[in-house]
């Protein structure tokens, strides 16, 4: 039997502004699965949400993880003449972070 609150992808965005709505949105467009977004104003901090991620087994990205991700956007727009090249899927997103860790 599925456990309905495995089927959930849970998104939090911190201090992202608009582009962290933004991104939020475009991750919709590549699932079929239910989501929730949490509004920063209704957790404690980043330390909470950590916790609380880490405890559901949830994969997050940390500044860390987006620093990966930025280095392969810039080397990649570098092979075309352009300032960088957006990763655009989940997939490729992951894949930056899993080469550069």
């Amino acid at each position: 039997m599925s456990n309905p609150t495995r089927d959930v992808v849970r998104i939090a965005i911190f201090g992202a502004g608009p582009a962290g709505f933004y991104a939020a949105e475009e991750w919709l467009k590549q699932t079929d699965r239910s989501v929730e977004v949490s509004s920063p104003a209704l957790c404690s901090g980043s330390e909470v949400m950590r916790t609380l991620l880490t405890h559901e087994g949830v994969r997050y990205v940390t500044f860390t993880d987006w620093q990966s991700i930025d280095k392969v956007e810039i080397a990649n727009g570098q092979q075309v003449g352009k300032p960088r090249e957006k990763l655009t899927t989940i997939s490729t997103l992951l894949s930056a972070i899993q080469e550069n860790s």
